[in-house]
């Protein structure tokens, strides 16, 4: 999955593009967040996107060994971030599955570290007590479970890989109450649907904790159920019914509904 974002310091924008138009300026924006989506890019595609470019504006970017064009500093926060990223689903991987050394069980820590914490940005250093599971100031650990880790992986991984405390305590206790394989289901039935908002998620895990769901199957029941109830509504369609074989008598009756047609004798 791509990643969306990538900093951005408008300070230093706004001093960078002060000899500029607005009109070099608008080009210059675009073509920072396309070098974020795309990659480094020829000049004949970056003058697809935006226009013709000034020499103010190409003196913005720079040439890669492929004869690329890109600008270094945006090139430098996106790698930085990428690095930063890339640490930090290693530490939600330790954090739900790294075995305890000590007694071979699995230790979780619920304090998922933002991207941007100071400490992380300035020192680039790792929390090795989040890792490891021992409790530092203001942390709380807890047990964690391979199942566990599992759906955390999969939500810090397609979802956000900074989950809110809140969001990891009500993760855990569905995951409690109807299995790992429902709420992974929840979660991409949501991205299915083009939603990657915990409160989305959140609303169908709802709605499977008032339904009584306790498995996958119970999920697939309930699926199917509905898919049923939403065919019947639909115009032209027939409700079903609760006996959809014909009684002895109607049979007869259509035999010899058929019998005179034909002109034969009942």
């Amino acid at each position: 999955m791509k990643d969306p974002a990538m900093l951005f310091y408008t300070a230093d924008f706004l001093t960078g593009v002060q000899l500029m138009g607005m009109k070099e300026r608008g080009q210059y924006i675009t073509l920072l967040c396309l070098q974020q989506q795309r990659g480094h890019m020829t000049q004949k595609e970056m003058e697809k996107a935006v226009g013709k470019m000034s020499g103010e504006l190409l003196s913005k970017f720079i040439r890669d060994d492929d004869g690329k064009l890109y600008n270094k500093r945006a090139d430098y926060e996106i790698k930085r971030r990428e690095a930063r990223s890339q640490r930090q689903r290693e530490n939600v991987e330790r954090r739900w599955n790294i075995p305890n050394s000590d007694s071979g069980s699995l230790k979780g820590n619920t304090m998922v570290l933002p991207l941007e914490t100071a400490t992380v940005i300035e020192t680039e250093k790792e929390d090795i007590s989040g890792v490891t599971g021992e409790k530092g100031p203001g942390e709380r650990s807890s047990q964690g479970d391979p199942e566990l880790g599992r759906v955390m992986t999969l939500y810090c991984n397609r979802v956000s890989l900074y989950p809110s405390a809140t969001c990891i305590e009500l993760i855990k206790g569905y995951t409690v109450e109807m299995g790992a394989d429902v709420v992974c289901h929840a979660i991409d039935k949501a991205l299915d649907d083009h939603k990657r908002e915990w409160s989305y998620i959140w609303g169908i895990l709802r709605s499977y904790h008032n339904q009584g769901i306790k498995s996958l199957d119970d999920v697939f029941r309930e699926e199917r159920a509905h898919q049923k109830r939403t065919d019947a509504k639909r115009p032209g369609n027939k409700p079903p019914s609760d006996n959809t074989a014909a009684t002895a008598d109607e049979l007869d009756r259509m035999k010899a509904t058929l019998a005179k047609i034909r002109g034969e004798s009942p």
